[in-house]
């Protein structure tokens, strides 16, 4: 995730977010490449990323065909919780 406004923490600028989920192991090559890419001082690579390509083509992921996508901006500041998710995904079905 990545602000709309400038955040700072412990006096630093703070760009972005990165959440993390997983079951049982399968994490933790990513979380490797995760650490790596932050080790070698290239975290900023992931603060600067425009779309998912640019955040799996730093981290050495694979990299999925191209597919059509669109940015929206949420009304809620929050993000998107699991109420508005749910009819976000029902809305999503009707174009399959």
């Amino acid at each position: 995730m990545t602000p709309d406004k400038p955040i700072r923490y412990l006096g630093q600028p703070l760009t972005g977010l990165f959440c993390l989920a997983s079951l049982g192991e399968a994490h933790q090559a990513l979380l490797e490449r995760l650490c790596l890419l932050l080790i070698e001082g290239r975290g900023h690579e992931l603060g600067h990323a425009t779309n998912s390509r640019v955040v799996l083509e730093a981290l050495g992921g694979e990299v999925p065909a191209e597919w059509p996508t669109q940015q929206i901006q949420l009304a809620n500041a929050h993000g998107l919780h699991a109420r508005p998710a749910k009819i976000l995904a029902q809305l999503a079905k009707e174009f399959e």
